[in-house]
């Protein structure tokens, strides 16, 4: 059963993602939320105490879907990397598709101090890291490297679909990445040779 505090996290997660954070107000949340002040207060101090955990609601159930539906296609590690451009395509075909909560606070909270620039940040690394894990067992070599390099191709794709609208970055930064293995491989192949 969702608590007060779900529904609040879950309406601003809904709003800021929609809005954005500075136009997004408190009165707004709590209005469809159905939830008045006081009752905020108690379980945040600030706006920005409820970006924090809206920010980490976004991000749990992202990489929980993500996971899961990798784990369910099976397959190697590369195949399992390579399947998180398919699941980015669907994510970017969506009604509500409106890029990436984290770059947006990134954006928006600029300030390398900010709290909720460094859950932002603190986001994109646990992505890295991921990618890193699968590359590593996949043995590719400089995986974190690689891992840094895909991360780039990731994000560029979900800002180029959030501006164009459109679908294909997710489809041209699997290409990327898929040359980017490549190069990788061929490379090992051709030293060990």
């Amino acid at each position: 059963m969702s608590t007060r505090r779900d529904k609040l996290i879950e309406t601003a997660k809904d709003l800021f993602y929609k809005n954005g954070y500075r136009a997004t107000g408190i009165d707004q949340i709590l209005a469809e939320a159905g939830v008045s002040k006081p009752t905020m207060y108690k379980y945040f101090r600030s706006k920005d105490e409820l970006i924090i955990a809206s920010l980490k609601l976004w991000d749990a159930e992202l990489r929980q879907s993500m996971e899961k539906k990798l784990e369910e296609s099976g397959g190697k590690p590369l195949d399992k990397l390579l399947k998180v451009f398919d699941l980015m395509k669907d994510w970017m075909e969506s009604p509500k598709f409106n890029g990436c909560m984290a770059i947006s606070a990134s954006i928006e909270y600029p300030e390398k101090e900010s709290p909720i620039h460094a859950e932002a940040a603190s986001q994109k690394n646990r992505l890295a890291s991921y990618f890193e894990k699968l590359l590593s067992e996949a043995q590719i070599p400089g995986a974190h490297e690689v891992s840094e390099q895909i991360i780039l191709i990731v994000e560029g794709a979900v800002v180029n679909a959030h501006l164009n609208k459109n679908s294909r970055a997710a489809i041209n930064a699997k290409q990327l990445v898929e040359t980017l293995l490549a190069s990788r491989t061929s490379f090992v192949a051709a030293a060990t040779a």
